[in-house]
């Protein structure tokens, strides 16, 4: 069966990891992807295991997809970093249902922001 692909312009923006559009497509991950696990752990240890420390996130982004001129853009995907001892941990990779397959998370990999590995608690790179 052919799917249809919406193609759109993709802008990526740095947000903070309260950003309301950050926060609503995390929730739209977890009530995706929440019920998938319900049967293998508790609530509270799914809840426990995919925290994240805000103090521990080094940069968050949300892709926004422009569809007709003059529309307003909308949050199609998001993905955070944050940092696990010396090591940047990639958490919360999510595309909306109606972007997959359109390049989303192609580009938000490829953010130039995103590859940085300075960590921002003591000003330099990691060790190699």
């Amino acid at each position: 069966m052919a799917h249809d692909i919406k193609t759109s312009s993709l802008h990526i923006r740095e947000v903070l990891w309260t950003h309301p559009d950050a926060e609503a497509l995390r929730g739209a991950m977890a009530a995706e992807v929440g019920p998938r696990c319900s049967d293998r752990v508790s609530a509270a240890d799914r809840a426990a295991a995919s925290s994240v420390d805000p103090q521990l996130v080094h940069l968050t982004v949300v892709a926004y997809a422009s569809g007709n001129e003059g529309d307003e853009p909308q949050p199609v995907g998001h993905a955070t970093l944050r940092w696990n001892v010396a090591d940047l941990e990639l958490k919360r990779m999510y595309v909306s249902p109606s972007h997959r397959g359109s390049g989303v998370s192609t580009d938000v990999h490829t953010t130039p922001r995103l590859n940085s590995r300075r960590n921002p608690h003591t000003g330099v790179d990691p060790p190699e």
